[in-house]
């Protein structure tokens, strides 16, 4: 979808992180305004969640 950028980031505004199989650098500017972390990753989508939830997990048990 060429220049639907504002279209798309307002459908997935209600979420915390949208994982993509790939977006541009205007996309990632859109959705760094609109406070969206996009997550860009390769595999299946069973690996690409079971790595996010292990980072999520990771990332809990950090003390800092």
């Amino acid at each position: 979808m060429k220049h639907q950028n504002p279209k798309i980031i307002k459908a997935i505004e209600d979420c915390e992180v949208c994982i993509c199989e790939q977006f541009g650098p205007k996309a990632a500017i859109y959705s760094e305004n609109a406070g969206l972390k996009l997550v860009k990753d390769e595999g299946t989508i069973e690996e690409v969640l079971r790595k996010y939830i292990d980072h999520v997990n990771f990332m809990k048990n950090i003390k800092i």
